[in-house]
C-alpha cells in the first residue's frame, strides 16, 4: 500500500521530507513528464518518490496545447489587435477568429446549429491533464514568487535592524513574515477543480490508490465535506500523530508498523474501534509541531470516493478486484 500524494503533480522538498519520515514511499501522479526540484533527486533515485503518468502524450497534443497557453499568457499587445491576431493564427483551435468565421457562423445559424465537423469532441481526460499541467506551472511560479518575497522581507529586516533597535524591528515586520509563510496553501485555489481533475487522471491508472495523502488543509476539508454528504460514507474518527521525536525512532520499524496498522484497519469489520485504539509505537500529538492527521472514511474505499468525483463519461481503468480494502483513509499533514 503506497500513499498517493494529491491533488498535485509535484511536491515541495519540506513536505516530502516530513512525509517520508512516516512512509517508505510516496507516489506522484503526473499529467506529463516534468522536472521535479533537484533536491528530490536522491529520493527519486532510491525509489522513495515514484512518479506515475497514467496517460502518455505520445501524439504531443498536450505539449502543443500548453505551448499555445503559454504564448497566450505572454501576449501583451491587447490594445492594438495583437490578441485577435494571435487567436486567428491558432485556427482551428480557436475557430471563431479565422478568416471564414463569419460565413461559418451564418451557415450554422441557418442550419439550426453547428455541424458535427464544426464541433470538437469532448475529452475530459485530456482536459484534466491540461488543467493539472497548467496548475503545476502556476504553483511553481507562485512558490518562486513567495520565496523571493520572503527573501526581500528578510533583507528588509536586516536593514531595519541596523537602523533601529532590534525589539522595534521584530515588532514591526516579524509577525507579517511568519503569517505569510503559515497562510500559504496552494490547494486553496480552485480546490474542487483540482480534485476532480486529479481524480480523472488517477482513474486512468491500472489500480485504485489505497491511501491518499495531502498537505493542503483546503483539500482535506473539501474531501471530508464531500464524504459527509452520505451518512454511511462519513468520516467517523480522526487520529492525530505527532512528528515530534521522529528522528530518534527507528524509521524502518516505525514505517512498517504504521503501514501494517493501516492495512489491518482498512479491512477490519469494526474500523472505528481499531482506529481509536492507537497501536503501540505511534507517538500521539502533544499540541506542538507538525501533525499527521489520519481521517477514517468508513465504508468508503478510496476508489469509490474518486469515482464519485469523476466527470460524466469517464470510467476508471482499474482492474477488477484491484481495490482490496473495505474502508478509506485520508492522511493530512498539517504544519
Amino acid at each position: 500500500m503506497t500513499p498517493v500524494y494529491l491533488p498535485f503533480s509535484t511536491i515541495e522538498v519540506a513536505t516530502a521530507e516530513n512525509l517520508l519520515r512516516w512512509f517508505a514511499t510516496i507516489t506522484l501522479y503526473q499529467p506529463r513528464i516534468s522536472l521535479l526540484p533537484e533536491a528530490l533527486a536522491p529520493w527519486l533515485s532510491e525509489g522513495r518518490i515514484r512518479t506515475c503518468i497514467p496517460v502518455d502524450d505520445a501524439d504531443g497534443r498536450l505539449e502543443r496545447a500548453l505551448t499555445i497557453c503559454h504564448r497566450w499568457a505572454q501576449e501583451r499587445d491587447l490594445g492594438r489587435g495583437g490578441a485577435a491576431a494571435f487567436l486567428r493564427a491558432q485556427s482551428p483551435v480557436t475557430p471563431l477568429y479565422d478568416d471564414e468565421a463569419v460565413g461559418r457562423l451564418r451557415r450554422q445559424i441557418l442550419s439550426g446549429g453547428p455541424s458535427q465537423k464544426d464541433t470538437l469532441p469532448e475529452d475530459p481526460v485530456f482536459d484534466a491533464r491540461l488543467f493539472l499541467a497548467m496548475a503545476e506551472a502556476y504553483d511553481r511560479d507562485s512558490a518562486q514568487a513567495a520565496r523571493q518575497l520572503q527573501a526581500l522581507q528578510a533583507l528588509e529586516m536586516e536593514v531595519l535592524q541596523e537602523m533601529h533597535a532590534e525589539t522595534q524591528t521584530n515588532a514591526r515586520i516579524g509577525p507579517p513574515t511568519a503569517a505569510l509563510a503559515a497562510a500559504e496553501d496552494r490547494g486553496a485555489l480552485m480546490t474542487s477543480e483540482r480534485l476532480r481533475a486529479w481524480a480523472t487522471l488517477a482513474s486512468q491508472d491500472v489500480a485504485a490508490p489505497a491511501l491518499m495523502v495531502t498537505d493542503s488543509r483546503a483539500v482535506a476539508d473539501e474531501l471530508l465535506e464531500f464524504c459527509s454528504g452520505a451518512p454511511s460514507d462519513a468520516p467517523t474518527a480522526t487520529l492525530e500523530v505527532s512528528l515530534e521525536g521522529i528522528e530518534s525512532a527507528d524509521p524502518d520499524n516505525r514505517q512498517a508498523h504504521l503501514m501494517s496498522w493501516l492495512a489491518e484497519t482498512l479491512t477490519a469489520e469494526a474500523p472505528r474501534a481499531r482506529f481509536t485504539c492507537v497501536a503501540a509505537g505511534l507517538p500521539q500529538h502533544t499540541g506542538e509541531g507538525p501533525v499527521l492527521a489520519l481521517h477514517l472514511l468508513e465504508s468508503c474505499p478510496t476508489g469509490h470516493l474518486l469515482q464519485r468525483l469523476l466527470p460524466r463519461g469517464v470510467s476508471p481503468r482499474w482492474h477488477a478486484g484491484s481495490e482490496q480494502y473495505s474502508h478509506g483513509i485520508l492522511a493530512a499533514l498539517h504544519a
